[in-house]
């Protein structure tokens, strides 16, 4: 309270054409209710607003990477068999996520094979009922009585 608000000034820097500093409810930001009185008064208009879907991506980053710090910190304390553990666990991760990365592709692209494959099929049907109805329409003409 002793800021005015002003401790939530890295969200200014992070999304400058927004009239806010404290994007929550419980945030002191003396400014923002400012502001918005103002423009309630019509002496203050287009406000922007960083849509809430980006604020949360931000604060998600945000807390992916204190969580790194807070993993490499632990990371540090540990023994060396126990780092050895680790990081052969990464590497069976990595390796799992890159065969299922291919297998993924693979899929995909049988669909795609698959797809392909139908519409031709779809393709070659018509055709053939096109053709099957070209020669109803020649027998029809063949065997129509004749007018004279």
């Amino acid at each position: 309270m002793l800021t005015f608000g002003e401790g939530y000034h890295n969200y200014h820097h992070e999304f400058q054409h927004d009239y806010r500093n404290g994007v929550k409810p419980w945030q002191f930001d003396p400014t923002k209710w400012l502001i918005w009185t103002l423009s309630k008064l019509g002496l203050v208009t287009d406000l922007r607003k960083v849509p809430d879907a980006r604020i949360f991506a931000a604060e998600m980053k945000e807390h992916s990477r204190a969580l790194g710090i807070a993993v490499q910190r632990a990371i540090s304390g540990l023994d060396e068999k126990t780092r050895s553990l680790k990081a052969r666990t990464i590497t069976s991760l990595e390796g799992i996520v890159a065969d299922l990365t291919t297998r993924a592709e693979a899929l995909r692209e049988a669909a795609t094979e698959q797809a392909e494959l139908a519409s031709e099929t779809v393709e070659d049907v018509r055709k053939i009922f096109r053709d099957a109805a070209e020669q109803l329409d020649s027998l029809r003409l063949d065997t129509a009585p004749s007018v004279a």
